[in-house]
């Protein structure tokens, strides 16, 4: 008999396997589990509603050679507002992406589930279209940068990576060293050329990412970001997090291309 486990969880993806069963990546308190949910696609399925992309569930599994079983589920939150919901879907599915892409390279697997379920909960929540710390943007912004730091890829913006200097006896701009992760002050700055490993970022954008990488989720609503600070740290992050994780996922480009065809309706 095969040995039984429980884990909980997030399902990140799901897959049809035959003509009546799914293939489902759950990212849980043991890191990601793949696992087969036997009949789940049947119209009667006891699984009906539970094994969708976004359920955070409580799950009985056993073990099995390549894949593991899914024997019984709990489902703790569906999070149906966030389905509803355009920007959220993008910004949640780049969350569920990101997670999927980068479990292999924990130290600790399973140390990011808190992350993601308080994430998914955020962007849950009713008051995810405001301009703040709900925008989903800023939201994923920051879940982005915990999920750096977990992986021991944590931006540093408080002395010169080089130097040593501090950053408030810097004026102007700064350069993000995004192989350092961190800031170049003006002195060392000179000679060194702009590329693919060094970006300019004011000192404003500078600040918000600090404060999104080192205060709770829960406290995002207290920052107020302009819409060019939110296009600027974006940007800033997706080449820090394209050189350190490598990002090149479905859901990341499905939301380069929503973005890109909503910011153009509002035109």
């Amino acid at each position: 008999m095969a040995a039984a486990y429980r884990i909980e969880g997030v399902v990140c993806a799901r897959y049809k396997l035959g003509e009546s069963d799914r293939i489902l990546h759950i990212y849980s308190d043991r890191g990601m589990v793949r696992a087969v949910a036997k009949g789940s696609r049947k119209p009667k399925s006891r699984f009906t509603g539970r094994l969708e992309p976004f359920c955070h569930v409580n799950a009985l599994m056993a073990t099995g050679k390549s894949l593991h079983i899914v024997s019984q589920v709990e489902l703790l939150d569906a999070h149906d507002k966030l389905k509803h919901d355009l920007n959220s879907i993008a910004v949640g599915s780049a969350m569920l992406s990101l997670v999927e892409r980068v479990s292999e390279h924990e130290a600790d697997p399973g140390q990011m589930l808190p992350l993601l379920v308080a994430a998914l909960r955020r962007l849950d929540s009713p008051a995810t279209g405001s301009k703040k710390g709900h925008d989903p943007l800023v939201l994923l912004s920051a879940f982005e940068l915990k999920v750096a730091a977990v992986l021991g890829h944590r931006p540093s913006f408080g002395h010169c990576v080089s130097c040593g200097e501090a950053q408030t006896s810097v004026k102007g701009s700064i350069r993000f060293d995004l192989e350092q992760a961190g800031m170049i002050c003006g002195s060392c700055a000179k000679g060194v050329p702009m590329g693919n490993t060094v970006v300019d970022l004011s000192q404003a954008s500078a600040r918000v990412i600090t404060n999104l990488t080192e205060k709770p989720l829960a406290q995002l609503d207290r920052l107020s970001l302009t819409d060019a600070q939110v296009r600027e740290v974006r940007s800033a992050l997706q080449m820090f997090l394209s050189f350190h994780l490598e990002l090149n996922i479905k859901s990341y480009r499905f939301l380069a291309r929503y973005l890109n065809f909503a910011g153009k309706r509002q035109q």
